[in-house]
């Protein structure tokens, strides 16, 4: 249901600011399209790390399940240094898928943020070339400028909970 409200939040802010301003929806054809292939490589690029690193978790699960199980034996035969390097070596590859999908994510966190930085600077732009002309009011132009924010919040909020799904889904 939030996907749906923020779709239909970014479709009416849309159409608000493109009432005071028609030129502004020339500006955000370019950059939806720029989401949308930033969409499409973080998603793709998710699901496998997000599959690595349930194949790498796999093996760290299972030495622990086995070392618990046979703690008396190893104890009696001294391996127990052995048992704690072969730990050592499934936790290290389990953190690493685990810190490329941590990475994975904070880039595109800081894509959306560029994207939604572009979207508010061509509203901006779009305003301040229509004020000189004399056709906006001041208080459209702060309307249009304060929804341009909210576009940005309900757009990454819509597409961080899509590409969640979709990785979860692995």
């Amino acid at each position: 249901t939030w996907f749906i409200m923020s779709m239909l939040r970014v479709i009416s802010i849309c159409s608000v600011i493109a009432a005071i301003q028609p030129v502004f929806l020339l500006g955000l054809l370019p950059i939806f399209k720029i989401y949308h292939l930033a969409r499409q490589n973080y998603r793709c690029t998710s699901r496998e790390l997000q599959r690595i690193e349930s194949v790498s978790r796999s093996p760290l699960y299972s030495h622990c399940a086995e070392t618990i199980d046979g703690a008396p034996t190893i104890a009696a035969h001294g391996d127990a240094p052995l048992f704690a390097r072969r730990f050592r070596s499934h936790l290290r590859n389990n953190l690493r898928a685990f810190y490329a999908q941590q990475l994975c994510e904070t880039w595109f966190s800081l894509m959306l943020q560029l994207l939604g930085g572009c979207i508010v600077g061509i509203c901006a732009l779009s305003m301040v070339l229509t004020v000189r002309g004399g056709g906006i009011s001041a208080g459209l132009v702060g309307l249009a400028l304060s929804y341009s924010n909210n576009i940005v919040i309900n757009l990454n909020g819509m597409i961080f909970d899509w590409v969640r799904a979709e990785t979860r889904m692995v």
